[in-house]
């Protein structure tokens, strides 16, 4: 069983990072855009403002390794990918639109405090993210703290457990 919340645990961060960091994230997880490509996922697993900046460590010795340099961000990705192949893309989605529909007031609670997040960054208003997203939801910081922390632990329980399966996907075109 830990296996399995592992599984869970480790889906809700990549969902996480995707929707706070990956360019147009939020509609990309509600299928209005494409899945976020490798190279946007490694992006925004890691920001560097200098591209001289050394995140890794150099392996020495042992056989086919030797000389290469593994870096943090090889692992990560790798990890992210590993999580990604696990579930298809489109299933996530409808577990997205899904949680949406189900439960829209943490839905639009999490959605809101990451837009206020990014707005504070670059310097729209001096109230921070938490009081300023508590305010708009008539909420307390404690509630809010709590939404932002279980909704993509929700979405990725769900898709663990399928409960979006017996849906149709959505056809392309």
């Amino acid at each position: 069983m830990k296996y399995e919340n592992d599984e869970v645990r480790k889906l809700a961060n990549v969902l996480d990072v995707i929707a706070r960091k990956c360019w147009r994230g939020l509609p990309a997880l509600m299928g209005l855009e494409p899945q976020p490509t490798r190279e946007q996922l490694k992006q925004a697993l890691f920001f560097r403002p200098s591209p001289d900046e050394d995140l890794g460590t150099k392996v020495q010795g042992g056989g086919s390794l030797e000389g290469r340099e593994i870096t943090q961000e090889d692992v990560m990705i790798d990890e992210v990918d590993s999580v990604l192949a696990s579930v298809s893309w489109a299933e996530i989605v409808k577990t997205v639109q899904w949680y949406a529909r189900e439960y829209p007031v943490l839905w639009a609670m999490y959605k809101k405090y990451i837009v206020n997040q990014e707005t504070i960054k670059i310097g729209w208003g001096r109230e921070g993210a938490l009081s300023r997203t508590a305010s708009a939801f008539d909420a307390s910081e404690y509630q809010i703290k709590t939404a932002v922390r279980c909704v993509p632990y929700k979405i990725a329980q769900a898709v663990s457990m399928g409960l979006c399966a017996d849906e149709a996907l959505p056809r392309s075109s």
